[in-house]
């Protein structure tokens, strides 16, 4: 069993222009590349002239006012859409934000900004992929990518004269829409589907409303003492710390500098030794101590040794000298 779209489905005024704000919000959320100085436009959308392939794996659940069930989605038309956006050109201002002023080389003009249009345009895209699709008249539509349906895409853009460019262009949109297709896509196609809700259309102008109102008033940063007031604050040997680690030194360069109030590795070094040496002195100390405590209160007798300094003569040594003093005399001879 499968299904037959009439395509093309959206010929509802005004109906590509608030897709292009979704999309609009949805590559521009979190965070993008340092090589990305400006927000991301969409320019151009068209979805084309031929529809998806729709097959039905699995019904799960089908009621008047619900349904839940598993496809296999195929698409391989002609939509297209284009990007419009500004990147830094320079390298050495990419990540120089990033970095200490006192480890970065002074620089006069080699960093200074330079912007650059990019342009670039998605068409040829070829999808494949399990989805499920849950639809409440309540509540809307829900649709979810079980696997990554992102199979091949075409990418035009500013940059296709020099190709170790274009292929970094390449890889980064890539990801980037397979990123798109499991987190930020369902959660457009359930904005778009609350307008055909029976109060649906009332609340997705009500949020345009609200998300549109230029002078709404800013939530107040919510502050630790809010969430739990009973939670103790910090210690004064923590701030200690936290001193010592703000203020320690942090450098790469070949030169150091004189930095006011800075730690010295060296320095701490020769302190941890000091402080072993002195850990041991106090060990012996407290040993001594000790030891002259219970010799003092009878608990341990020393034990006391008796060394004979008087020199006693080596038998062997006695007999030869006696032997040698009673060796016979030579006697006399008569003629």
């Amino acid at each position: 069993m499968s299904f037959r779209f009439s395509w093309p489905f959206a010929t509802e005024e005004n109906f590509y222009p608030k897709v292009k704000v979704l999309l609009t919000e949805a590559l521009n959320k979190g965070t993008k590349p340092p090589i990305i100085v400006d927000t991301i436009h969409v320019k151009d959308l068209n979805l084309g002239t031929k529809p998806p392939e729709l097959e039905i794996l699995e019904i799960g659940d089908i009621a008047d006012d619900r349904f839940r069930g598993v496809f296999k989605l195929t698409y391989n038309g002609d939509a297209f859409m284009s990007l419009q956006t500004l990147v830094e050109a320079n390298p050495l201002n990419i990540y120089s934000h990033l970095t200490p002023s006192f480890t970065s080389p002074k620089f006069l003009a080699a960093n200074a900004s330079v912007k650059i249009p990019l342009t670039i345009t998605l068409s040829e895209i070829t999808l494949s992929g399990i989805v499920i699709l849950v639809f409440s008249k309540a509540k809307g539509a829900t649709l979810v990518f079980r696997n990554d349906p992102l199979e091949s895409i075409k990418i035009s853009s500013t940059f296709d004269s020099i190709p170790a460019i274009a292929r970094l262009i390449q890889s980064q949109i890539e990801n980037q829409l397979r990123l798109l297709f499991r987190e930020d896509l369902p959660a457009i196609i359930h904005k778009l589907s609350q307008r055909w809700t029976p109060n649906g259309s009332t609340h997705f102008s009500a949020t345009e409303k609200e998300g549109a109102a230029p002078t709404s008033p800013r939530m107040k940063p919510v502050t630790l003492a809010e969430v739990n007031p009973d939670l103790p604050s910090l210690s004064p040997t923590n701030m200690v710390k936290l001193n010592l680690l703000s203020s320690s030194q942090q450098t790469l360069s070949l030169v150091t500098p004189v930095i006011p109030d800075a730690v010295y590795r060296s320095m701490i070094e020769r302190h941890q030794e000091r402080d072993d040496e002195s850990k041991d002195d106090d060990d012996m100390s407290s040993f001594i101590m000790r030891s002259r405590r219970n010799i003092k209160n009878g608990k341990v007798r020393p034990h006391r040794k008796v060394f004979d300094l008087r020199k006693r003569s080596h038998p062997s040594y006695d007999e030869s000298v006696a032997g040698a003093n009673t060796a016979p005399q030579p006697q006399a001879v008569k003629n």
